[in-house]
């Protein structure tokens, strides 16, 4: 059994210049010292609060950025090689992603035909053949359990649920090997939430895709991702399979995510009241887990923490 990984990360460093002009310029590191490796028919949730990294990494993965030092590796070639305009077309049609916003990523001009149609012929997925073209599109519609007519429909017509399966019809259209989805519920009713995740472990498992799953919501992660890395200000803290991170976290951090999952069946009253010093402490963590640190320990077979320093 083949256990390359799809898509790898190896010491990923990203470093950004910020300020310039009449003011100083400054580097900023977005990224530190960043592994982790995704395989055919998994999920890895990353996994982190707003501005840690977690879509840095996805935009260095589409090729929007490039690494300032490490290797991303595709089938196991090294992205930053991918040059040539059909070589890059090809890159992107294996490597597909799912936005926040369902609404955003769909041009509210066009019927969701057009959205369907369009990559299909762009990528040569499917004869310029109007019977056949229409067949097709019912077809991806069908997979993502949406009816046929949703076809004829415009963006604004779907429920933000229905835009969202749209959108994962469209990585099915051209065959991607690899999703990115960067929280793709987080804008979702609660209600439907479910029904999108469940979408997409079906289709991790009867197309074989891999997932990188990028989310601040631990509930979800546990859901759809087999495994979990724990991002904090461009740093991984934390990563193992996903029930063993959850059940039995080692850093600081994660156990400080983990605490911010609300209870259902406990008050926000209440537990204001017993951790009056919740604000105070959390602040604590964030700041003595923000230092960069390189030693790691081995937890488990397939769990790992990454030191606190000192």
């Amino acid at each position: 059994m083949d256990n390359t990984p799809i898509l790898e990360l190896r010491n990923v460093v990203k470093d950004f210049t910020t300020g310039g002009g009449f003011a100083k310029s400054d580097l900023f590191r977005a990224l530190n010292d960043v592994s982790f490796s995704i395989h055919k028919g998994k999920a890895l949730a990353l996994v982190g609060e707003s501005g840690c990294g977690k879509s840095t990494c996805a935009r260095l993965i589409t090729k929007i950025y490039e690494p300032t030092q490490g290797q991303i590796l595709f089938r196991g070639k090294d992205i930053t090689e991918i040059k040539g305009r059909q070589e890059v077309l090809n890159y992107r049609k294996s490597v597909q992603m799912i936005f926040q916003d369902p609404f955003g990523s769909l041009n509210p001009t066009h019927t969701i035909y057009h959205h369907l149609a369009r990559p299909l012929l762009l990528h040569r997925m499917c004869e310029n053949d109007k019977t056949k073209l229409r067949d097709r599109v019912h077809e991806l519609l069908e997979m993502v359990e949406l009816p046929a007519l949703t076809a004829e429909k415009f963006p604004h017509e779907l429920s933000g649920g229905q835009r969202q399966r749209v959108n994962m019809a469209k990585t099915l259209a051209v065959g991607a090997d690899l999703v990115l989805a960067d929280e793709p519920t987080s804008m979702l009713d609660v209600s439907i939430r479910i029904g999108v995740l469940d979408l997409m472990q079906r289709m991790k498992k009867e197309f074989n895709l891999g997932f990188l799953y990028i989310t601040h919501d631990l509930a979800t992660a546990h859901y759809i991702a087999e495994e979990t890395a724990v991002m904090y200000k461009g740093q991984i803290v934390e990563w193992g399979d996903t029930t063993e991170v959850i059940n039995n976290p080692q850093h600081p951090y994660t156990r400080l995510l983990i605490s911010a999952v609300p209870d259902p069946d406990v008050r926000f009253a209440d537990v204001v009241k017993g951790e009056e010093d919740y604000s105070s402490h959390a602040q604590h963590i964030r700041d003595i887990s923000s230092a960069k640190v390189n030693q790691i320990k081995r937890v488990n077979q397939n769990h790992y923490v990454r030191l606190l320093a000192g």
